[in-house]
């Protein structure tokens, strides 16, 4: 039997934000890409292979050397590594454990194996795309598409090394990652310690996690389910151009075509309306390294009910989409903290609970304190409160953002644009009771009885609907601002 593990660190060297780890037996090497980031490597005989290398800024960093130990001190975490074995252990500054080796990293007859302490009883997301009921992985053994791993202890790992592995979530107060193929340890750690901040800081090191094409779908309601459900997982796992392939469900029936059509009209962006919006998450996969689809417990890791709803979703941070996924057009949906209106009827629902809603298209819910810029006419900015707002619409043609913002103030509302271009607007203010005035410095609004009158410097109260809507005109460079009298 071949085994290799049980290596003793000798000395370091180091440069940068390298550290070179001379072993008794193979080579390592800890490299610092961010102040919550690192990447460790370790060959478990002979030399490190080399890797393609991306210039970082210096990370501020010190080494303390303790007994038994070397000690990397970054701005946010305390990273250990044990001289007899090279366990790594990972706490906050503050003393609190983050991640822990629970033995020392092995290669054994064409397999390496890494195991982890999981004590506290951690959910863990990731691992590729899969068909799963609950997002949470934990209590089961996954051989993973994507070797990405979150876990709620507050980290996530990547394991870039190309491998089959295997992931055993089952284990009691540990967790064990097995590989076949590679002889050498090779991993990034993010701290964050939400979803979203894990995948900043891989955006920020330069991580990039390649995700492999998607799985063929039986044109069956199952399939429809298992579709979505691969996407979910998928998004947790890096996946930051999701598609779906609407030719299998063509020669389906009818009302599975139809909400394969729905699903397919979102997730590919061939909605109109949704075009600012959508355009703005594209950029914001760019910027920040955040993916536009997000599973309930990427977005309210909090939630303890989140994980259970795979199929469900928020698109961006605003929208909440539940696609219908039976022959009827009804559906139970969870509804996470905060109050919801459901965009096709304008109703409201209290969220932490299930409703059930009747739909003819594919429901979107939009969460209280949030701006979603639609496109019909004009650019619509529906805006609910009574929490305020903002959102950054992305200027494809001018290269930059248009910024609006909302926020109520007793008995004012105040409703601001900064435009990057020339456009009409429409403000369209949610659940509010009817205006006394609108305008701005003495400025004020004339009031229309009918929505299509509407013209620059209008507003008109939809009494039904209990919804304001505001007209303006702002020329490129702007700042237009609209305070609402109530």
């Amino acid at each position: 039997m071949a085994q290799a593990g049980a290596a003793t660190l000798v000395s370091h060297a180091r440069s940068g934000n390298r550290t070179l780890l001379e072993l008794d037996a193979g080579a390592a090497e800890i490299e610092f890409l961010t102040a919550s980031t690192f990447r460790l490597r370790r060959a478990f005989a002979g030399r490190l292979p080399e890797v393609p290398r991306t210039a970082h800024l210096t990370v501020p960093m010190t080494i303390e050397e303790p007994p038994g130990e070397l000690v990397f001190l970054t701005r946010y975490l305390r990273v250990a590594l044990r001289r007899n074995g090279l366990l790594v252990s990972v706490s906050k500054v503050s003393g609190a454990p983050v991640m822990a080796d629970a033995t020392e990293a092995q290669y054994c007859d064409g397999a390496m194996r890494v195991e982890r302490t999981a004590a506290g009883s951690p959910a863990f997301y990731g691992l590729g795309a899969r068909v799963a009921d609950s997002l949470n992985a934990r209590g089961t053994v996954v051989r993973a598409g994507v070797p990405f791993l979150y876990s709620t202890s507050g980290y996530g790992e990547y394991f870039a090394s190309t491998a089959a592995y295997t992931f055993n979530l089952a284990l009691t107060d540990h967790y064990l990652v097995e590989a076949r193929g590679p002889g050498y340890l090779d991993y990034y750690f993010c701290y964050g310690p939400t979803p979203k901040e894990v995948f900043e800081e891989l955006q920020m090191a330069g991580v990039s996690i390649p995700t492999p094409p998607p799985a063929p779908a039986a044109a069956t309601w199952t399939g429809l389910r298992n579709a979505l459900a691969r996407l979910m997982h998928a998004s947790f796992s890096g996946l930051m151009a999701p598609t779906f392939e609407e030719a299998p469900w063509r020669g389906a029936e009818p009302a599975l075509g139809e909400r394969a059509s729905q699903l397919a009209s979102l997730i590919n962006g061939s909605r109109p309306e949704l075009g600012p919006y959508r355009f703005a998450y594209q950029q914001e996969v760019r910027d920040r390294g955040l993916p536009p689809l997000r599973p309930l417990p990427f977005q309210f890791p909090s939630d303890t009910e989140a994980p259970k709803h795979s199929d469900e979703f928020m698109f961006g941070d605003e929208l909440l989409a539940a696609p219908l996924l039976s022959p009827v057009g009804a559906r139970s949906v969870y509804l996470p903290m905060g109050v919801w209106t459901l965009l096709d009827t304008n109703q409201t629902f209290t969220g932490r609970q299930t409703v059930k809603i009747d739909a003819a298209g594919l429901p979107l819910f939009a969460r209280n304190g949030s701006i979603v810029p639609l496109q019909y006419r004009v650019l619509e900015l529906h805006y609910f409160p009574k929490l305020g707002a903002e959102f950054f619409i992305y200027e494809n043609d001018a290269g930059e953002y248009s910024q609006v913002h909302a926020a109520p103030a007793a008995d004012v509302m105040r409703l601001e644009i900064e435009s990057a271009r020339d456009r009409e607007y429409e403000w369209v203010v949610h659940h509010c009771g009817r205006p006394q005035a609108a305008g701005f410095e003495g400025r004020a609004y004339a009031e229309i009885t009918e929505r299509g009158r509407m013209a620059h410097e209008t507003w008109f109260y939809d009494a039904v609907q209990k919804n304001l809507h505001v007209r303006v005109r702002v020329a490129a460079g702007e700042d237009r601002i609209v305070n609402v009298t109530f």
